[in-house]
């Protein structure tokens, strides 16, 4: 079934997010038959996420509602272009990313993994009938936006999920491949959420990954503003910190370019 609403085909795909248990639709939440966990069904988008993150001891996850107010104008011209001329000069417009971002992960089809997808930015622009991806971030906003765009442009193979990234709610190894851009430096422990995209990718399936890097241009040039980021929770990035990091949790072949203060890599599951 190929529809942007999340229907009872679709989330039979989902596995309970704890344990790795089935889950039973039942009235408007998803219940798992092994650990007993119960998770809400709203607006057709299954809710994974059982804490209130606005209490989290994680500063970036107690932001949440900051990013539910960002929703309406993330791809507007108020926010890509602006942090793109900021971070990565004229060499990175917004066509140009998402156009690498297609680049990265190539002619594959089947099943893509949207991790901290916002409102779809990417895995809208890279569904197709043959592709169908499943998109996870921790904002309402961000999701019911996406689902929004997704019904008023007619993306079909779009769905929905809030969740987080440390705790998947897939199987081993459903994944063909992945797409982690612009959320990487935002996870407290980049990691252990490499590991668990990892788990979720077959061998060989390509990750597509956008983040920060401390470049000889943009932002993060400057000592100050650096220290500010990691200072708020942030990350950034060396080449080889990243690609050490992907080498640590199951991943090869890493191919790194660096525009500005971004960095964008394109490894695979090893």
């Amino acid at each position: 079934m190929t529809n942007t609403n999340n229907s009872a085909a679709d989330v039979s795909f989902y596995v309970c997010p704890q344990c790795k248990g089935e889950l039973a639709a039942t009235g408007a939440t998803l219940q798992c038959s092994a650990c007993r966990h119960s998770y809400a069904v709203r607006q057709q988008i299954p809710d994974f996420i059982l804490e209130d993150l606005t209490q989290s001891a994680n500063p970036v996850l107690r932001q949440v509602k900051r990013l539910d107010l960002l929703a309406h104008i993330y791809e507007s011209k108020f926010w890509y272009p602006v942090v793109l001329r900021l971070f990565a000069g004229q060499g990175l417009s917004f066509p140009r990313l998402i156009n690498l971002v297609k680049e990265m992960v190539g002619p594959v089809n089947g099943l893509v993994l949207d991790v901290a997808c916002g409102p779809g930015t990417f895995g809208r622009r890279i569904a197709s009938p043959l592709r169908k991806i499943y998109g996870i971030d921790i904002s309402w906003g961000m999701l019911e936006q996406g689902a929004a765009y997704a019904r008023r442009e007619g993306v079909t193979n779009m769905h929905f999920s809030r969740a987080q990234v440390e705790t998947l709610p897939f199987r081993d190894a459903v994944f063909d491949a992945a797409i982690c851009s612009g959320s990487l430096h935002l996870f407290q422990d980049p990691s252990r959420a490499l590991a668990e995209i990892g788990r979720t990718l077959k061998s060989g399936a390509p990750l597509a990954i956008v983040t920060f890097t401390a470049g000889k241009s943009g932002l993060f040039r400057f000592s100050r503003i650096l220290q500010r980021a990691r200072e708020s929770g942030g990350h950034v990035f060396s080449v080889s910190e990243l690609e050490g990091l992907l080498s640590e949790n199951g991943f090869e072949g890493c191919k790194s370019t660096v525009y500005g203060s971004l960095l964008a890599c394109r490894t695979q599951k090893r």
